[in-house]
């Protein structure tokens, strides 16, 4: 017995650059998470940090925002510069302008007796005229012409910075001015070469400039680890690195050099010092640097044409902003003067605009508003263009996604092989698992595929130190101490610590942080369950930008759980998702329109939207794309493509898609008829925690399929899965009760199990327990509660249920003799492939 693979809306509940080789034992960098001890003298600084890691449109800069914080926790909590002088710009607040306003108001708040700071670490280019370096800003596109619009010129920080009153200007640029990417290929094309002549050092003698790299090189990461090194190392040597008590800028050229010097592998990075050596930059916090002779050591030999394990070199990922909500389109002139059939014309204008349509459908609404209603054209195009500009932003999105998702494929191929490898050391997989995780976001799906890899207790101190962060104030630190403790990435598996880690970073800011507790509150994970409280931290981190708890506040909606139900809400929030460029909200979408939830039925469109997911990394996209294609829903039939997809996506992980692949082969629907191999692949889920997968391969064994036949390892098959809450193995473990397959009878047991299994949905269930209520078997003969049940199963899509019920109606068992509704359930049944209704339907 088999019931059809349906396809379950697993959205409505959802959860989740440079790596050279060390070996084992090997001394590491520091990841300096934990501000060093305080050490006083800021109190008259102030003191500007930008650390721009996400550029909109070119190449990010990996670790650069970490830097950023580290360096912020050092003015504040080491040095002791007051908060309300120290200004931290990263993501979309580090434009041109943001800088420059920031440099300013710091000038005028350091005093007299104070240091002024202005740490930037990103991206430099030369300037068009090839006399001066940019500071290259977040919202820079990858052209010599938006460079040169988007970015801060040196000489103009250095001038704003010198007008201050303070002793000391001191300015860290962990950036190269050559234009060129760690990769050594141009930031943008078209960028002159700078002439380094013109990088002339500053006039005013209180200044103190420090630089990544000469102007004909390019800056990067440290060996090992995903930080850029310049900014890392001079923060190191003011935190007692260098071993002297007082630190002087020499010191700090000398050891960021050295450390570059002895541990680079394939390039060279020279780092430039403008003004005195022993100008002072203040007392070392006294903290032991890392052992530079054993990084050398262990990095010798390890150029990049020999590293074991390098991430992609990811695209940037552009955020998408929907326009803001409309204010005032109508005017306010005397209601005697207005056009009233143009006013409804825009009214049905604003209505569709706040509504659940695409952005290009919206932008086409107001182009025909600017049309039938001259009055309203600047307004009506004004807004168009707006959309326009959004649904641009969309594209833009989309297509990073997908070369991200296409680097993810690749990396994760190779990263799974080596992590396969006994000969690889757990300190080699750790460091290579964060490096991944660090590029790709410590998502959960992308933690959970790589935790069978590693070893128990090999992230022990990595999470430690999480943890220490955390209570330092690092919002990211503790989501990730979540995400460790919540899979047991590596440690022992703790829910309970999780939800306080998420709830920690959801305080801190985080949105992720505030999706995630909301996630283990909706399910009572951890913590006592409040989906009331739930749908709201959903909401909280949905308005913040984080596109899984726009989903999952989409799902609440749908489904009415700790809120009202509301369907075009729900379609709302999927949008929204799909639109930020959430493939998890692509699919939840394309649901919607599968299903007609809130929206009219559209498979073509469905369909769309598992493409466009697929596209973009989602395992989940391309197995329900492969499900349209098996079907010929919304797609052209294409039983081949659907195997290719469900393929794609099981050998990626996805254990529904196994599901489907084994059954494809079970049947020969798109690929020769290979009852083992479905065999093997359902075992492969079934191994992996999947309890459906346990389900068909007890069905295997119960029928000898591909294997030798065994009923009791298929009775115990269908005990795991039905435990672990799948119903279909509750209804198989029925029938083996029943019948006394592989088990002891016992018909009340296996109504027991029918009844479970009905109770959770499943059709088969309700159609057997119909049986047994029609024929009083472990349970009184009741033919009405049996016309009940069979009816129940067939709007469910169980065959047997809408032949069964035929019956009961052609025979008036349970209900008055009916042969016109009896054939019309005979012809239902026939159409999902029960013969014998066949044989009854005309």
């Amino acid at each position: 017995m088999r019931s059809v693979i349906g396809r379950l809306p697993a959205w409505l509940i959802l959860l989740p650059l440079l790596a050279l080789r060390v070996p084992a034992g090997a001394e590491e960098w520091p990841d300096l998470a934990t501000p060093a001890e305080a050490v006083g003298g800021g109190e008259e600084d102030a003191a500007v940090v930008a650390g721009i890691e996400g550029y909109a449109f070119v190449p990010q800069v990996a670790g650069a925002e970490a830097n950023a914080k580290a360096w912020y926790d050092y003015f504040t909590r080491t040095r002791g510069i007051p908060v309300g002088r120290v200004k931290l710009l990263t993501g979309v607040d580090a434009t041109a302008d943001e800088m420059r306003d920031a440099a300013k108001a710091a000038a005028s708040l350091a005093g007299p007796k104070g240091t002024l700071w202005f740490v930037f670490i990103g991206h430099g280019a030369p300037a068009q005229d090839g006399k001066d370096g940019l500071l290259v800003a977040v919202d820079a596109q990858q052209k010599a012409k938006s460079l040169q619009r988007n970015s801060l010129r040196r000489g103009e920080l250095l001038k704003a910075l010198g007008e201050t009153k303070a002793g000391a200007i001191r300015i860290v640029l962990d950036a190269c001015f050559s234009g060129k990417r760690e990769d050594g290929s141009s930031l943008a094309p078209g960028l002159q070469p700078l002439v380094a002549a013109s990088m002339s050092g500053p006039a005013d003698p209180r200044m103190v400039v420090l630089t990544a790299a000469k102007a004909d090189q390019f800056a990067g990461a440290l060996p090992g680890t995903q930080r850029p090194a310049f900014s890392y190392l001079v923060l190191g040597a003011l935190r007692g690195w260098t071993g002297k008590a007082q630190v002087r800028a020499g010191d700090l050229w000398r050891y960021a050099g050295d450390a570059l010097s002895a541990t680079l592998r394939g390039r060279n990075q020279t780092p430039e010092l403008s003004g005195p050596e022993d100008a002072a930059f203040g007392r070392a916090a006294g903290e032991k640097g890392p052992d530079l002779a054993s990084l050398a050591k262990a990095t010798a030999g390890a150029g990049a044409s020999d590293e074991m394990f390098k991430v992609s070199s990811l695209p940037a990922l552009p955020k998408a902003q929907a326009p803001s909500a409309m204010k005032g389109m109508a005017g306010a002139e005397d209601f005697r003067n207005i056009d009233v059939e143009g006013l409804k014309l825009l009214n049905e204008a604003t209505l569709f605009d706040k509504g659940g349509a695409e952005a290009a459908g919206k932008a086409s609404k107001w182009r025909e508003l600017a049309k039938a209603a001259p009055q309203f054209v600047a307004k009506a195009e004004a807004r168009a263009k707006e959309w326009e500009q959004y649904s641009g932003q969309i594209a833009a999105t989309e297509k990073a996604m997908t070369a991200r998702a296409e680097a993810w494929a690749k990396d994760w191929e190779k990263l799974r092989a080596l992590l396969a490898l006994e000969v690889v050391s757990d300190t080699d997989k750790k460091r290579w698992a964060i490096s991944l995780l660090d590029a790709y976001g410590w998502e959960h799906s992308n933690a959970t595929m790589i935790a069978p890899f590693i070893g128990q207790g090999s992230f022990t101190d990595y999470l430690a130190g999480r943890v220490q962060a955390c209570k330092a104030g690092t919002a990211e630190a503790c989501r990730v101490a979540g995400v460790i403790l919540d899979i047991g990435l590596g440690v022992k598996k703790d829910e309970a610590n999780a939800v306080e880690q998420w709830r920690r970073s959801c305080d801190l800011g985080s949105p992720k942080g505030c999706n995630s507790i909301g996630v283990m509150l909706f399910n009572g994970t951890g913590t006592l369950k409040d989906q009331g409280a739930a749908v709201r931290l959903y909401a909280k981190a949905c308005s913040m930008g984080e596109p899984r708890a726009c989903v999952n506040l989409g799902a609440s909606y749908a489904a009415g759980t700790g809120v009202s139900e509301d369907k075009a809400k729900a379609v709302e929030f999927h949008r929204k998702a799909c639109d930020s460029g959430s493939p998890v909200g692509c699919v939840a979408l394309g649901w919607v329109f599968e299903a007609g939830e809130g929206v009219a039925m559209d498979k073509t469109k469905a369909a769309a939207l598992y493409k466009k997911a697929c596209d973009m990394g989602s395992l989940r996209g391309c197995r329900n794309l492969g499900v349209m294609h098996d079907n010929g829903h919304g797609v052209p039939e294409d039983k081949p493509k659907a195997v290719s997809l469900f393929r794609k996506a099981c050998d990626a992980g996805e254990d529904d898609a196994c599901i489907s692949l084994g059954w494809m082969h079970e049947r020969g629907r798109g690929v020769a008829k290979d009852e083992a191999a479905a065999t093997n692949i359902y075992r492969k889920a079934c191994e992996n925690g999947h309890n459906r997968g346990c389900t068909y391969l007890g069905v295997m064994y119960d029928n000898g399929l591909g294997v030798a036949q065994d009923q009791p390892r298929a009775a115990t098959l269908f005990r795991k899965s039905c435990d672990a809450g799948d119903s279909e193995g509750c209804a198989d473990l029925g029938l083996m009760y029943e019948h006394g397959r592989g088990i002891g009878a016992s018909v009340t047991e296996a109504v027991t199990l029918y009844r479970k299994a009905c109770d959770q949905g499943n059709a088969q269930g309700c159609s057997f327990l119909g049986v047994m209520h029609d024929n009083g078997k472990g349970v009184t003969e009741d033919k009405a509660k049996a016309v009940e049940l069979f009816q129940k199963a067939c709007d469910k899509g169980s065959a047997h249920g809408c032949y069964s019920q035929g019956l009961m109606y052609e025979g008036g068992r349970g209900v008055t003799v009916d042969a016109a509704k009896a054939r019309e359930l005979y012809r239902k049944a026939c159409g999902m492939g029960n013969q014998d209704a066949c044989k009854r339907a005309p």
